[in-house]
């Protein structure tokens, strides 16, 4: 089924404040970031623009106890990646959980690529290509511009998007609520 899109006129969104402390950041020179790839099983991300040499990735710690995450945070071609999923089950069997995620800062025109299965991911005011995927999180957007997808299978899309040439925003369960 899909979801409902509804253009409105919202003032503005606040952004979410995250209390969870930063226990992995490395940093980047800007000028060899071209893009940004993204992969979480359940924790948060949090993209945002940020002017200057560097580029900031920080890994959020995992609220769950028991995890036991690989983390991969890396440059490559000009893409960043920066990934958690879950490590081997020393036992065998299923792996155990990772609900790690990221927040990282780059320039405003570095393309994005984001798949979660459950995290949120909050997405600053970029201006590239934009595509987020996501199982159950919800994905919000702070003034994006450029050509956007956006799909969850049953998490919600708001936010403020503006200058767009594509937008392909797709839901399942959830609704679609963004401003212009």
């Amino acid at each position: 089924m899909k979801g409902v899109f509804l253009l409105a006129a919202i003032a503005s969104l606040p952004r979410s404040a995250s209390a969870k402390a930063v226990i992995g950041a490395k940093t980047f020179p800007a000028e060899a970031v071209r893009a940004i790839s993204v992969r979480t099983d359940g924790g948060a991300i949090s993209l945002d623009v940020a002017s200057g040499k560097i580029v900031s990735a920080d890994v959020l710690p995992s609220p769950a106890p028991g995890d036991d995450c690989v983390i991969d945070q890396s440059l490559r071609g000009g893409t960043l990646t920066l990934s958690a999923h879950p490590g081997p089950n020393p036992n065998g069997g299923a792996p155990k959980s990772c609900s790690a995620g990221f927040s990282a800062s780059a320039p405003a025109g570095v393309r994005i690529q984001v798949r979660s299965r459950d995290g949120n991911v909050e997405v600053g005011p970029f201006s590239g290509k934009i595509d987020v995927r996501t199982g159950s999180g919800a994905i919000t957007l702070h003034r994006v511009s450029g050509e956007l997808t956006l799909r969850t299978s049953s998490g919600t899309v708001t936010g403020r998007v503006g200058g767009q040439q594509n937008v392909d925003i797709e839901t399942g369960a959830g609704a679609s609520i963004c401003a212009v």
